[in-house]
């Protein structure tokens, strides 16, 4: 079954993790991606290169490294910390953090997408002969429906903290939608739970400077649509004590962030922010 615009865009993601796991300096390395990804990833891949400001055709993508590997980082971190057991990813597309993270023994993942997500991703993981290295379950539900029955009947444990991953969905939301979404959260999260996620800013969505690519992603049908420069205020409205670092600070540059780090009271550069905390 063809994948919806959204739904391709994880190929799209899985083509950049690929091309990260191919460098001799790699971040991280997924050995799933490229199957994942398959010709049409790719495609998308190049030509968003051409698109991309500021950056040569050829140059890779720096910012998909640093995210998956700043969230990487901070998901194994918190669960460390919060001695967690339990993790959520929210619109989980091709994600490989299942196979290739070390995890804490006793970890259940549980992976959310739609029927289109793993009907593909379940036929690639089973030719590669995957396995993970916690449990993993996989719930087959649409963000915008019931997903925390499914969540909840596949014996998520809505009483035990938990980790969320919110990753590469904000933007495609609406506001209305995105708070939806962390209302739905609110009452699975139990005290101690932990949330990362990434969402761009206002000026991310009007910027000329960004004119081209974000024509690419409404050429492609799945525009983006929600940005906020407050990221710590949308969460703490639902119940979260978060930290915000855009790409290129402390922490999330990993001598690969090739644009200049301006003070985030710059009013108009288009902008990204990486956010973590607790509940």
């Amino acid at each position: 079954m063809p994948m919806s615009p959204v739904g391709r865009t994880a190929r799209w993601v899985a083509a950049q993790r690929a091309l990260e796991s191919k460098r001799a300096d790699r971040l991280f390395e997924d050995s799933l991606a490229e199957p994942l990804a398959g010709a049409d990833g790719f495609a998308m891949a190049m030509t968003a290169r051409l698109v991309r400001p500021g950056l040569a055709k050829d140059a890779p993508d720096p910012y998909i490294p640093i995210r998956t590997a700043f969230l990487d980082n901070a998901l194994l971190r918190a669960m460390a910390e919060g001695d967690l057991r339990q993790v959520v990813i929210l619109a989980a597309g091709l994600d490989t953090r299942a196979f290739r993270l070390s995890w804490p023994p006793g970890t259940w993942l549980f992976e959310i997408d739609r029927d289109e997500i793993f009907d593909h991703k379940e036929v690639v993981l089973h030719a590669a002969a995957a396995r993970p290295t916690c449990k993993r379950t996989v719930v087959r539900a649409d963000l915008t429906r019931d997903w925390v029955w499914h969540l909840t009947a596949a014996d998520f444990d809505p009483m035990r903290p938990a980790a969320f991953l919110v990753e590469g969905l904000l933007p495609y939301l609406d506001a209305a939608a995105v708070a939806s979404l962390f209302e739905a959260i609110g009452p699975v999260a139990a005290r101690g739970s932990w949330i990362g996620l990434d969402v761009v800013g206002n000026s991310m969505l009007t910027s000329p400077y960004v004119t081209p690519f974000l024509a690419f992603l409404q050429d492609m049908g799945c525009p983006w649509r929600f940005g906020t420069d407050e990221p710590e205020a949308l969460l703490k409205r639902h119940g979260w004590s978060t930290t915000a670092v855009c790409p290129g600070e402390p922490g999330a540059h990993f001598g690969r962030w090739p644009y200049p780090v301006l003070p985030r009271d710059l009013p108009g550069i288009p902008r990204s922010y990486l956010v973590t905390g607790w509940r």
